[in-house]
């Protein structure tokens, strides 16, 4: 089982247990999990709701064949027991990190653990 968190991106964040999930900097597998440019745009812009973005990136989510999570989960087991994905959000803010922890330990049970502290996620 692969423990997930998130922190917001900063000097010194370096390791690989950090996976960077933005539309800007993602790479690797880590691409399924980042926003659209359009979705983060529209949000940004004041076009999208939080509600709105919730329902667009849910559709990306479950759009990711099973295989390339599975895939996901084994890569990042080999290198650590924990991910912090990583976002520009500040801790403590709505992000999408958290809507991506909260549906892979929802959908995928089995395969994630939700281990972020009570200080990271949305007031």
């Amino acid at each position: 089982m692969l423990s997930l968190t998130r922190t917001y991106l900063r000097p010194g964040i370096r390791g690989k247990e950090y996976v960077n999930v933005t539309a800007k900097l993602a790479t690797g597998l880590a691409e399924m999990f980042a926003p659209s440019w359009d979705l983060v745009m529209s949000h940004k812009q004041g076009r999208l709701t939080n509600a709105g973005y919730t329902e667009g990136y849910h559709t990306l989510l479950e759009s990711i064949p099973l295989g390339q999570i599975l895939h996901f989960q084994e890569a990042q087991l080999a290198v650590s027991p924990t991910c912090v994905f990583t976002c520009f959000c500040p801790d403590g803010a709505w992000c999408h990190t958290h809507l991506l922890i909260d549906w892979l330990v929802e959908n995928h049970p089995l395969l994630f653990a939700d281990v972020r502290q009570p200080w990271l996620k949305p007031q």
